[in-house]
């Protein structure tokens, strides 16, 4: 029996705390959970869906305030 899986992933916090400023902006997120996290603790598993999400940015708590409000909404 395959364990039907679904991966969701908050787009603005990847980014900004693992490939901004790295050279891997293109992250293949299905192959990184299938080979590398899913397979090697339930080999039944399989991905069926990626979801992408972010929570509006508050300028009052970013680091770089309005700038990062205006970034996300551009």
């Amino acid at each position: 029996m395959t364990r039907r899986t679904i991966i969701y992933i908050d787009g603005y916090n990847l980014y900004y705390s693992r490939l901004k400023n790295t050279p891997y902006k293109w992250l293949d997120i299905v192959a990184l959970f299938r080979d590398r996290i899913l397979m090697p603790q339930d080999p039944s598993a399989e991905v069926v869906a990626v979801k992408y999400f972010t929570a509006p940015v508050m300028a009052s708590y970013a680091r770089h305030g309005a700038k990062s409000e205006q970034a996300q909404t551009q």
